[in-house]
């Protein structure tokens, strides 16, 4: 059990990466003040038991599936302890106070990072949030210009830079290329991915520049010769016939592909019974 006393922010500095906490090596947890250190301290010794854990916590925490237990160490005192299980076991847990203007204590947390999306925000939510306003801007127009299906529109937002065909759209969190396939917006689709394949063709120019020596093993595997036009066309070509895919349903396209047909032998005299 260690004694780990109030650190203010001014007080007490931390270096990059530290954070305030405690470690676990026992799978529990526990907040307490000086009152129920002093209460568990004479209940041991009346019950005169070597370990507390197995003489009085045991049973009180077996009673809530070992996740948790509101012990009281004497029953007439107002003393008690919070012990809780640690998340996912062993480790060192950021933990932090709650104050009020004053400065007054007035909740303590430990975080065992085991809530996903704790701050109730979805994961597109937090995909937009990261984006900066012109990013925000610019993939809103080109989103809309996905919806009307409006070539020129979306190239002309593309070429400003700013939003890419990876980038996020504002009202749903996905990317762009996923809300033309979604749409069904084949003129912005293609768009979308030959203004791709030039980015990383010239990606593929520069990393040329500065790495000649490695320009053989890009034409070993046949992308440098192709030119970003017949790259994209051919990834065009791709991505509409996934489109075409998820239009006609999964399971109807298992079906088409898994239908039996007649053949000589056994299997068909049982699949052909007379």
């Amino acid at each position: 059990m260690a004694d780990r006393h109030h650190a203010r922010p001014g007080r007490t500095k931390l270096k990059d990466g530290e954070i305030f906490g405690y470690g676990v090596d026992a799978g529990l947890g526990s907040f307490m003040d000086h009152e129920a250190v002093r209460a568990m301290r004479w209940r041991g010794r009346e019950t005169k038991c070597d370990n507390y854990y197995d003489c009085v916590l045991a049973d009180e925490l077996a009673a809530n599936n070992d996740d948790y237990a509101m012990h009281l160490p004497m029953k007439d005192e107002d003393a008690n302890v919070a012990v809780f299980s640690s998340g996912w076991g062993d480790g060192f847990y950021a933990t932090y106070w709650g104050e009020d203007e004053s400065g007054q204590a007035l909740a303590l947390v430990t975080d065992f990072g085991v809530l996903e999306d704790g701050d109730g925000r979805t994961l597109q939510q937090r995909r937009v949030a990261a984006m900066s306003p012109e990013q925000r801007e610019a993939a809103g127009r080109a989103h809309a210009a996905i919806q009307r299906d409006d070539e020129a529109a979306l190239r002309a937002v593309l070429i400003e830079g700013v939003a890419t065909p990876e980038a996020f759209a504002p009202e749903t969190g996905e990317t762009l290329t996923l809300e033309a396939v979604r749409g069904d917006k084949p003129k912005a689709l293609e768009t979308l991915i030959r203004y791709g394949a030039r980015r990383e063709g010239r990606r593929r120019d520069r990393a040329r520049l500065r790495a000649p020596h490695l320009c053989g093993l890009c034409r070993l595997s046949g992308e440098a010769d192709r030119g970003p036009e017949r790259a994209a066309t051919e990834a065009f070509g791709r991505a509409q016939g996934r489109a075409r895919a998820l239009g006609r349903g999964r399971d109807r396209a298992c079906l088409r592909r898994s239908r039996l047909r007649p053949s000589r032998g056994r299997e068909a005299d049982a699949l052909n019974p007379i």
